[in-house]
């Protein structure tokens, strides 16, 4: 962080400098919250403010200097629940992660399930309009509860109670296999 700027104006200076994304919504991106243990990184004292973001989809991600080996991984939950990070070269472990890193990834989970049921942003990884199938399955990585949800009845239920999601009343393509075609829902303005 430079002495002239705020954590969050660092942190999306980071993210374009790393990554080659300019963040233009002030809501792509939030504070997580600081990580000040004395310890947690054996090399000498370090605080870390940690920021999550919200890359829209289509964007493609250019690394940047110290981030060359960077790569981008699928989240996935193992049969015990926990959290895994796949990627066709590589299989990473919460506990394969330096330092705190595991709890600032769980902190960050767990930050995201407590907005779910006010303000889902991560959807906003979906762009602006997406399928209702497509919105379970992201909130299903944040919150068990989702599991138990049809299509049909996240929209009844969880949609028409969310004050930032709305039906647009408009269906995606008929879907090749059996069903029917899926509610395309968006942000309320």
């Amino acid at each position: 962080m430079d002495a002239s700027e705020s954590a969050k104006e660092a942190a999306l200076r980071e993210t374009k400098e790393e990554t080659g994304v300019e963040l233009t919504q002030d809501n792509q991106m939030w504070q997580i919250g600081a990580f000040t243990d004395p310890n947690r990184d054996p090399r000498q004292w370090i605080i870390s403010v940690a920021h999550a973001t919200f890359l829209y989809p289509f964007v493609t991600p250019i690394a940047g200097d110290d981030a060359r080996s960077a790569r981008w991984f699928t989240i996935n939950r193992n049969k015990d629940g926990e959290l895994e990070f796949l990627h066709p070269q590589a299989y990473v472990s919460l506990d394969d992660l330096a330092f705190d890193h595991k709890d600032i990834i769980l902190t960050t989970f767990k930050r995201i399930k407590e907005s779910l049921d006010v303000t889902p942003d991560i959807l906003h990884v979906l762009g602006e309009e997406f399928l209702s199938t497509d919105a379970l399955k992201v909130l299903k990585y944040f919150d068990e509860k989702f599991e138990s949800y049809s299509t049909g009845n996240f929209v009844k239920i969880y949609v028409k109670n969310n004050p930032i999601l709305m039906d647009t009343g408009r269906f995606g393509k008929k879907p090749k296999s059996p069903g029917r075609p899926k509610k395309i829902l968006s942000f309320r303005k």
